[in-house]
């Protein structure tokens, strides 16, 4: 939808505004704030997303209010969208009849991904994935939710943050969850006891895997602890499995000469006999 706002820093009377936007033609939908950097400064602006034809409207508004005001809408797409990329900005007018375009979203739909630029603070980005949009960043039970979904969507989220950074596309939260057990392997994961599968990201690659699995990386990581308390919390078929594929592991590892004392140890108290 397209929007006009006008500075926050001049403005008097909101419903004068939204009146005049009402006489000039369009309908205010809704409101929100947000942040423009020009020419080095921020400027704080009251937006309205509107139904209607807004080009040129800023520039009456901006002459009329005697303030900063901004107009956005498909007449202030950047670049060819046949290319799959570009940017949607928004001109920014002042009372002297100066105006800047500056662009505010990166629209990837290589990635089906929309992305705020570093030159406005306010916006969130989105991510259209199995025809859901999901805000970025995404939240932990976001990042859940995807991983129950199919492989190649966690692989678009690891392009995503490839190309535009974890920070814009992973909430602090969810980097937090993934990040909490950290190992020399940067191995992090989060595990979903209800379907049996686990969310885990190695070296900067994420992927679900079965708990048993999960087990077998923690072992090679010596994360004894973490399986002690994985197997503690789940049923008695996924101990059984976890069982046989630590013993694998275990089998695997003693061909290979390395130290299998604590491993040892993990087997015989998970009730597992080793020769």
């Amino acid at each position: 939808m397209p929007w006009i706002g006008i500075g926050k820093k001049c403005l008097e009377n909101e419903q004068e505004v939204a009146k005049y936007l009402e006489d000039s033609g369009v309908q205010v939908l809704k409101k929100f704030e947000l942040e423009i950097e020009v020419d080095g400064e921020w400027i704080p602006f009251l937006v309205f997303e509107v139904l209607g034809f807004v080009e040129g409207l800023s520039e009456d508004l901006s002459r009329n209010f005697q303030c900063p005001t901004l107009e956005s809408g498909p007449h202030l797409v950047l670049g060819e969208v046949s290319a799959k990329l570009w940017d949607e900005a928004v001109k920014v007018v002042f009372p002297d009849g100066g105006s800047r375009i500056i662009p505010v979203f990166t629209f990837d739909a290589f990635l089906d991904i929309r992305v705020p630029t570093k030159k406005v603070k306010g916006l969130k980005g989105q991510l259209i994935l199995a025809g859901r949009v999901f805000e970025l960043p995404l939240s932990k039970d976001d990042l859940l939710f995807i991983a129950k979904l199919d492989k190649k969507y966690l692989e678009k989220i690891e392009k995503a943050v490839a190309v535009y950074g974890l920070d814009k596309i992973l909430s602090k939260e969810a980097q937090a969850e993934l990040a909490g057990k950290p190992s020399k392997k940067s191995l992090s994961y989060e595990v979903d006891y209800e379907s049996g599968m686990a969310l885990v990201m190695l070296e900067n690659k994420i992927q679900t895997i079965g708990i048993p699995r999960l087990a077998v990386l923690l072992a090679e990581e010596e994360m004894y602890r973490d399986i002690r308390e994985i197997y503690g919390k789940i049923s008695e078929e996924l101990k059984e499995k976890m069982k046989e594929a630590l013993l694998d592991y275990y089998e695997f590892r003693k061909l290979s000469g390395r130290s299998l004392k604590d491993l040892e140890e993990l087997l015989k108290e998970l009730g597992v006999e080793v020769k």
